[in-house]
């Protein structure tokens, strides 16, 4: 063992609060929990055998040079490279890419060449694209390329295989950890029939249920929740369950969430608030009691939401990174866009009147219209697809997008830049309009870009004409929840726009909601 990991052996276990929202966090040290030593004898275990629909034959599973060349790459590491050379040969695939997070990119290289020998693979091709999770699975940009297959690493399955451009082989890398001493913590630290909720990501789904397994006598309503289309238990940084009440009646004592970072475990925070959330750290064996400021949370988004509907002039991103944008989500937010725009149609806010009669303008939507569409953002026209976008799986799309490009929207046959009839900015009854702006990488310098100049810089552009005044991003939902006070702009998700739209009711608007919550 690592002096390093003796070390660890030494020491407690500290609970860490973290008070976040939107891209702020501290730490502030808190009492230990139980601390449970950590064996230097056993080894780390969690593997668990997965189903395979075609039996990888012996020739592959014995070959001693490929065994010999799999032991380059890290033992805990389950980077499935039989299946993978299987799956290659079953396509006869020339040319394979190969798509990872950047923490396993220092092995793409060893995997390359073993698929170059031992799969009859002709080309190897590795995305250095940045894929910051499942949404981001690039199989436009591998089918452009020629590939026949892409293997994507280190996530799960949320753009469903059925509906890629290519072949596509998800490899999960699982990680073997010490699952011992993860029962141990959690027995230490939590009474007998507790009430326990055990989730995690994908890397450690595997020990996940090994542990659920060792756990049911000491905790027999242990819950392990599902959000459909992912694996049990996994959490994803947009996408978490919300976790039903207990069966008895009785409320749950803890969420265990197994995870080297916070960013997946503020998702099912986020999605359960009255649960107490603990993160235990598979590597350095640590279990800590995790915080998270949501009523902070919540009063900065709503500070977003209310700056956004004095907007007129709303700039509309598609993200193109992989599979995060919805062109269908564009579609319905340009329609609420419009319909808030006409006359007659004002957001729902303070002191606006009923409902009037639709207008004839082509493009509207009455609002029962808009909520109709919003609501059925994931579901889709037969034949049509449907791209990942907030907690929406993927049911494919045969549209490729070039990043960076934007295009006007002609409001009622004019151009955003041109359109005489935009009155001052800040009158919410005045004409709505919008652009569309296709992004790979959303950040507060390329919005920058999109505002209207200062009067003092650029005295001869009339602020009133040019220039966006708020955001709405269909790309990432955690990017305007983490980070939306680092731009300049409201920057909010389909729903935050919404919100400020009026097509729905703000969270603090509903009955029984407490103010600022």
């Amino acid at each position: 063992m690592t002096e390093m990991g003796a070390e660890a052996m030494e020491s407690s276990s500290a609970v860490v609060e973290i008070q976040r929202f939107s891209g702020s966090n501290t730490h502030e040290a808190s009492s230990a929990l139980t601390t449970v030593p950590i064996s230097t004898s056993r080894p780390a275990t969690g593997s668990v055998k997965r189903f395979v629909r075609q039996q990888i034959p012996d020739d592959i599973l014995n070959n001693a040079a490929l065994n010999a060349a799999i032991k380059l790459l890290p033992s805990n590491y389950n980077f499935e490279i039989h299946k993978t050379v299987w799956r290659c040969r079953q396509l006869h695939a020339e040319t394979v890419a190969l798509q990872m997070p950047e923490g396993l990119l220092l092995y793409a290289g060893v995997i390359a060449d073993i698929l170059e020998r031992f799969a009859s693979v002709t080309h190897v091709l590795i995305m250095g694209d940045v894929a910051f999770g499942a949404c981001c699975v690039d199989d436009f940009s591998a089918s452009a390329l020629g590939a026949n297959l892409l293997i994507h690493y280190g996530h799960s399955c949320l753009v469903p295989v059925e509906v890629t451009s290519i072949p596509c082989l998800y490899v999960f890398v699982d990680i073997m950890v010490d699952t011992d001493h993860l029962v141990e913590s959690v027995i230490a630290n939590f009474p007998d029939a507790s009430n326990i909720i055990l989730a995690g990501t994908i890397q450690f789904s595997s020990a996940l249920q090994v542990a659920r397994r060792r756990l049911a006598e000491a905790f027999p309503s242990l819950t392990i929740p599902k959000c459909r289309p992912l694996s049990p238990g996994e959490v994803l940084g947009c996408t978490a369950p919300i976790v039903p009440p207990h069966e008895s009646g009785k409320k749950y004592d803890a969420i265990v969430f197994i995870a080297d970072g916070r960013f997946h475990l503020e998702a099912i925070m986020i999605a359960n608030p009255d649960i107490p959330a603990y993160r235990y750290d598979p590597y350095n064996c640590v279990m800590t009691r995790e915080r998270y400021d949501h009523q902070g949370m919540r009063l900065a988004r709503r500070i977003a939401i209310e700056k956004a509907r004095k907007a007129n002039r709303w700039g509309i991103i598609l993200g193109t990174l992989g599979r995060q944008g919805n062109p269908h989500v564009v579609k319905a937010l340009q329609a609420a866009v419009d319909a808030t725009g006409c006359e007659g149609k004002g957001a729902r806010g303070p002191g606006t009147e009923s409902q009037k009669e639709p207008c004839c303008r082509g493009g509207c939507l009455s609002q029962d219209e808009a909520i109709q569409v919003i609501s059925a953002m994931g579901e889709e026209p037969e034949g049509e697809g449907n791209l990942n976008a907030d907690h929406h799986p993927c049911d494919g799309c045969s549209n490729q997008h070039s990043p960076s490009s934007c295009s006007s929207h002609p409001n009622n046959g004019t151009r955003l830049s041109s359109n005489s009839s935009l009155s001052a900015a800040g009158n919410s009854d005045s004409q709505k309009t919008f652009v569309t702006i296709l992004l790979s990488e959303i950040s507060p310098a390329k919005l920058a870009l999109f505002q209207a100049p200062n009067p003092g810089v650029e005295p001869h552009v009339d602020p009133d004409l040019y220039g966006i005044e708020a955001f709405v991003q269909v790309a990432c939902p955690r990017l305007s929840i983490d980070w939306g006070e680092g731009f300049q702009l409201p920057t909010l998700n389909p729903y935050e726009a919404m919100v400020a739209l009026g097509v729905v009711p703000g969270w603090w608007e509903m009955s029984g909601q407490v103010e600022g919550k």
